[in-house]
């Protein structure tokens, strides 16, 4: 696919860009989030029946970690990124986590990293490209 088949309009771009710098902020955010539920203490029962609930915490917290608003949000959020990254070669999946993860701009990577421009706004454009088709916006 050449490099002009990679266009987004701007207002996904910036959409879609933030995602990809929020991704590891997004895994930190699911684990945090999975891990209060299951570090969470039942309810405390003072022996009378409440409704049709299951009295098995461990079962209550799987259901809770499954059923989650906020947590489904999130592991939608990540599994479209993940798929987009699924698309990258093992160099462009580097330059991803350069750009994205440790936030080199295209002169901190040339000079840092040994990445050329092209190489660099090649694999932004088509990184933004795939995870803005896993997101529905193009």
């Amino acid at each position: 696919m050449g490099r002009s088949n990679y266009k987004v309009p701007r207002w996904v771009k910036k959409k879609i860009e933030n995602e990809l710098y929020q991704y590891w902020d997004n895994k930190k955010e699911l684990e945090e989030m999975q891990r209060e539920i299951i570090d969470s203490s039942p309810e405390p029962s003072d022996g009378q029946p409440r409704g049709n609930g299951t009295s098995n915490p461990t079962e209550q917290k799987a259901i809770k970690l499954r059923t989650a608003r906020s947590i489904l949000i999130v592991e939608r959020k990540l599994k479209y990124v993940e798929n987009a990254i699924a698309r990258l070669n093992e160099d462009e999946k580097e330059i991803f986590e350069i750009i994205f993860k440790e936030k080199h701009n295209q002169r901190m990577a040339e000079t840092y990293k040994y990445i050329s421009k092209d190489t660099y706004y090649n694999t932004f454009n088509k990184i933004i490209y795939y995870t803005a088709v896993e997101f529905g916006e193009v």
